[in-house]
């Protein structure tokens, strides 16, 4: 995927979506086959995805499992553009395929975003 393609299905979805989204591509977590909108869990149960979108603290999750590949994210609120900015970065980390610079609405969108963009993007352009 694109940057833009992903800013784009990003855009179209909706919470909960984008909640699924972030567990499998970002968390690790498997899809729940069986239940639309559920992932399985580290125990193999059926369970709802953490609100990663739009809740500080599950994305705080997103923000450390980031750390985990090595990377970082900062999130900034600009006053004057009136919405959160997130930044990744990455330093010799092979999962994470660029550095972006992604405006979000709320803090764990400016998290949850450049997150899956850098693990999901194919071009180096960002």
């Amino acid at each position: 995927m694109t940057k833009d393609e992903v800013i784009c299905k990003w855009n179209g979805m909706s919470a909960l979506e984008r909640n699924v989204w972030v567990a499998t591509a970002v968390m690790g977590y498997k899809p729940d086959r069986v239940r639309p909108g559920m992932i399985i869990d580290s125990n193999g149960y059926s369970t709802a995805a953490s609100n990663y979108s739009e809740d500080f603290a599950a994305a705080g999750e997103v923000f450390e499992k980031i750390k985990n590949y090595g990377a970082w994210i900062e999130v900034a609120w600009n006053p004057r553009k009136q919405h959160y900015r997130g930044f990744i970065g990455a330093k010799n980390v092979i999962e994470l395929k660029s550095s972006c610079d992604i405006p979000g609405r709320t803090a764990p969108e400016a998290i949850c975003l450049p997150a899956l963009i850098s693990i999901l993007t194919e071009e180096q352009e960002i």
